[in-house]
């Protein structure tokens, strides 16, 4: 019933107008009924949220053709490859600048470099990190991609940016698989395959990450008096392996 409502509001000229579609009415009506309103335990049950977003992750990645993968592959990697490096290392050159500490750095660098909070897992993992530093990194994650979800796909529509080049960009700028596709949506079809496909292309580098993290972080020197504490928290070459 939400969701008609939603496309109803989002069908309005006036609305239509300003760029608003039917995803930002259903995602205000999501967080409303999450945040103000006690829901009952069986309605709960039947709105888990998650679980309908990676069901559909995994369909979405069906309907994209084997053919779609190799023609963009070797452009995909190399826009991955870049995108990952580039953004990861200025993260953690960021991080340092601002005085953040190298394990919080390391977190939110693999979030914001690769897959947002699935990244961020990946790595805490990695390193044995803590995992209120994890939780702060997941919520920064989450409170910039609702909003970013919404202003990007105006951005291309506004610009006249091609609807592939757009796709791409959402692609490879925000955190999330799931605000990619979201996004993708606001701008049209072939957004969506292009988003999904330089977004796919990032998240398979999370394993090779989780490797040289883990191997980064094993025979990292550290730094002041507290060398006992750092070597039994840190992975050994089984935690590596």
């Amino acid at each position: 019933m939400l969701a008609i409502v939603s496309f109803i509001i989002g069908g309005n000229k006036s609305v239509s107008y300003f760029g608003l579609e039917y995803v930002v009415f259903a995602l205000l009506a999501g967080i409303a009924l999450g945040n103000l309103i006690r829901l009952p335990y069986w309605l709960k049950e039947a709105v888990r949220s998650e679980f309908y977003i990676k069901t559909g992750l995994v369909i979405l990645g069906t309907t994209i053709l084997s053919a779609d993968l190799i023609k963009a592959g070797l452009p995909g990697i190399i826009q991955a490859v870049i995108v990952v490096t580039v953004v990861c290392f200025f993260s953690m050159w960021l991080s340092r600048k601002l005085k953040v500490d190298d394990e919080f750095g390391v977190i939110l660098a693999s979030a914001v470099s690769i897959c947002g909070v699935s990244a961020a897992i990946v790595a805490a993992g990695a390193i044995n990190g803590d995992k209120r530093k994890l939780s702060y990194v997941t919520i920064l994650v989450l409170i910039m991609a609702i909003p970013m979800m919404i202003i990007l796909p105006w951005a291309v529509k506004y610009f006249h940016i091609p609807e592939v080049i757009g796709g791409a960009w959402l692609g490879g700028t925000l955190d999330t698989t799931a605000t990619v596709t979201a996004a993708g949506d606001l701008v049209g079809p072939i957004a969506v395959k292009a988003g999904v496909i330089a977004k796919f292309s990032q998240n398979v580098f999370i394993g090779v990450a989780a490797f040289f993290i883990a191997i980064w972080w094993a025979y990292k020197k550290p730094k002041g008096n507290d060398v006992a504490t750092l070597r039994a928290e840190r992975p050994g070459l089984k935690m590596i392996w």
